[in-house]
């Protein structure tokens, strides 16, 4: 199929699909986007998930070879083993444990440092209880750390199985537990749910990634991100997505967005059709610093956002457009359609009257010619028997005795006017001739 053919030769919702696909996977080429979903039988959510599987591959590929580790399928193969656990069965190509494409570029993501946590005065019983727990907590952390670093390189990261959603539920339930409930409004589902909402939507998607054993982490959340300000602000302006690294969807999550330092808090907007990391906040931020690092990426890409819902709303206008012009297309069609319908049907009862007309005149012409032709031959038969009776009764031998002589009439006696002889041949004798005929008949045969 030519994937280069025009738009046009679409249909409406092949059409709707295809500027769906384009907007979800960041491709510029339409003709590309096309033969894509067109090898995926014009089904999107295939599509999507394919094109994001092939290009999280080719950069995890990229990333450990410039690292120098061992090979992706060596090192996530427990991993991506556990993910697909998480996802309710091994892992397929309809349903890939698989992050959506993010552009991640130095130029543009505006990136911000934060300093280490204020440290809490201790008192008399905090330095006597760290005297004692602080060797034996350093102890086990660095032997347990460093044995699952070891171990990373060999089986890779190990999670408990689960499915995105409920590692992210999972994650609020302990964050409040911990923090208590005034917080901003977390996403309830899986960072790739929520990338997909923020990007059709059209609205800006805030990532926190937190820690649970980092000191930063922990003030953050308490001085910053369940601040009332803070909360008010995020609600208000972004979609808020977060999630721990000791669960596979956070660990996920931040292998993606490359974090090096907790707690981290990524912005993600459509940028050029893509959606793009434009800034990040990295360590430790109180409410104040956090407000206002957050107002000033908030107003720098906030035009980007506009001109995404204004380049939205002209596409939405075409398609409404279109739209209402085909149903007037079909509209007008239809009612051509019945008025070509309408006279067809005029005319075929016109012609069947006609034609029935037709067959009237012509059946009361055939029985008028086949009443005149009976009348004819009714005329002729009962001439042809007066014929043959008269020619048998001259013929008879006592015809003269049966038929009385004509006396002669004086000369000067008065005539009468001429009478037509009832014996002329072709002419039908009357009753009372016929009745004296046959008594002169029967009489004569008596005789005999």
């Amino acid at each position: 199929m030519d994937a280069r053919r025009p738009l046009d030769a679409l249909s409406e919702e092949q059409t709707e699909i295809l500027i769906n696909f384009q907007n979800l996977s960041g491709l510029d080429d339409i003709n590309q986007c096309r033969r894509i979903l067109e090898h995926n039988g014009w089904d999107e959510q295939a599509a999507v998930e394919n094109i994001f599987r092939e290009q999280d591959d080719q950069a995890d590929a990229l990333r450990r070879q410039a690292a120098g580790l061992p090979s992706i399928a060596r090192y996530s193969s427990n991993y991506r083993r556990e993910a697909s656990m998480a996802q309710d069965g091994p892992t397929t190509s309809a349903n890939p444990a698989r992050t959506p494409r993010l552009t991640i570029s130095p130029s543009s993501t505006q990136v911000f440092q934060g300093g280490p946590a204020p440290v809490v005065p201790w008192g008399l019983w905090d330095w006597m209880k760290a005297i004692v727990v602080i060797p034996v907590r350093f102890t086990y952390t660095t032997i347990v750390d460093f044995l699952r670093f070891l171990w990373s390189f060999v089986a890779g990261p190990s999670f408990p199985a689960s499915t995105p959603t409920q590692d992210v539920k999972n994650f609020i339930e302990g964050f409040e537990e911990m923090y208590g409930t005034t917080h901003p409004v977390f996403y309830q589902g899986g960072y790739k749910e929520a990338y997909q909402d923020a990007k059709r939507e059209l609205r800006f998607l805030l990532l926190y990634l937190h820690q649970d054993n980092s000191h930063d982490s922990d003030r953050f959340c308490r001085d910053a991100l369940i601040h009332p300000n803070v909360v008010s602000m995020i609600n208000s302006r972004a979609l808020f997505w977060g999630c721990s690294t000791k669960y596979a969807e956070g660990y996920k999550v931040a292998q993606a967005l490359q974090v090096s330092k907790y707690p981290s808090l990524g912005l993600i907007a459509n940028k050029g059709n893509q959606m793009t990391l434009i800034g990040r906040l990295q360590g430790y931020h109180n409410h104040e610093q956090l407000i206002d690092k957050l107002t000033q990426l908030f107003g720098h890409n906030e035009r980007l956002l506009n001109a995404a819902r204004q380049e939205r709303q002209q596409l939405d206008m075409n398609q409404t457009l279109r739209k209402e012009q085909d149903e007037a297309f079909q509209k007008s069609l239809k009612a051509d359609q019945d008025k070509a319908e309408k006279k067809r049907q005029e005319a075929l009862k016109k012609e069947q009257a006609e034609h029935a007309k037709k067959e009237a005149e012509e059946r009361k012409h055939r029985e008028e010619i086949e009443r005149v032709e009976s009348l004819a031959r009714r005329k002729h038969e009962a001439a042809r028997i007066c014929t043959i009776t008269f020619s048998v009764n001259l013929t008879s031998p006592t015809s003269s005795k049966s038929i009385p002589p004509i006396p002669a009439t004086p000369l000067n006696a008065r005539r009468l006017p001429a009478r037509r002889s009832s014996y002329s041949v072709g002419v039908q004798p009357s009753p009372s001739l016929w009745k004296r005929r046959k008594k002169l008949t029967m009489k004569s045969s008596t005789n005999r």
